[in-house]
């Protein structure tokens, strides 16, 4: 769980901050960075997605979702590879956007307490950002378009 701990995007980071909002403020940071400073006189602009889900007791839950499913199916797409069917994906604009959707996936992850912790994760949990950035160059030319996915993990009983 020290990997999820709460931040705002509106203070400077802390030290308790985990990794996620930390790579989440750097992330964003990097955007504005790209996005002004385009010295080759070509527009890029990006996208950024973001999903949470669980795996527990052998089921894929999706934690963004506001109905409590029996369990979302792993698919397999030419295009697009692995993917959750009928998984909720979220546009975030900003660093805000990110660390509300961090917030409510932990919110709705399956606890329960042990010896060692009360609130002791029970799941592993999967927060993927997506980031597609689409380049440019001059109006005759097709735009580049990239796509990343940058995914962090916590596994159950991890503390």
């Amino acid at each position: 769980e020290d990997l999820l701990l709460e931040a705002s995007a509106d203070a400077p980071p802390a030290a308790t901050d985990g990794l996620i909002p930390r790579s989440v403020r750097a992330l964003f940071h990097k955007i504005r960075d790209k996005s002004k400073h385009d010295s080759n006189g070509c527009t890029v602009e990006y996208a950024v997605r973001a999903s949470f889900m669980e795996i527990y007791n052998e089921q894929i839950r999706d934690l963004l979702s506001p109905v409590r499913d029996k369990g979302l199916q792993l698919r397999w797409g030419e295009h697009q590879g692995f993917y959750v069917a009928g998984q909720l994906v979220v546009d975030c604009v900003d660093t805000n956007d990110a660390l509300a959707v961090l917030r409510e996936g932990v919110r709705n992850r399956a606890v329960s307490a042990h010896a060692q912790n009360t609130d002791s994760s029970r799941s592993h949990s999967l927060l993927v950002l997506q980031v597609e950035s689409v380049e440019t160059a001059n109006p005759h030319a097709p735009p580049v378009r990239r796509l990343g996915k940058l995914t962090f993990v916590d596994l159950a009983g991890s503390e």
